[in-house]
């Protein structure tokens, strides 16, 4: 799957996805070759994100829009906690 072609077809910017995932522009393009070439995301947070958005070829825009706002605002409360670089069980477990 080509993600970049995917968000551009959607009308999403690639600053703007790197944003709601709250990584800077060269970690998402880092973390879209990892995951198109089928290994793991070194954060596990964002592994499971790539999984529920890109590993569904039918996912229409406006769901898109709402996975992604759904988990910005999960990872907005993990970098307002500091649990952002923690993996998930260890954060909720803090949350």
């Amino acid at each position: 799957m080509n993600i970049k072609q995917k968000l551009k077809d959607m009308e999403v910017k690639l600053s703007n996805f790197a944003k709601e995932l709250e990584v800077s522009r060269p970690t998402l393009n880092s973390y879209i070759d990892t995951f198109e070439k089928g290994e793991k995301i070194n954060s596990e947070k964002h592994q499971l994100i790539f999984e529920k958005l890109f590993s569904n070829e039918s996912i229409s825009k406006e769901e898109f829009n709402i996975i992604v706002g759904r988990y910005h605002k999960l990872l907005e409360r993990d970098k307002i906690l500091g649990t952002l670089d923690y993996d998930v069980k260890t954060t909720d477990l803090m949350a």
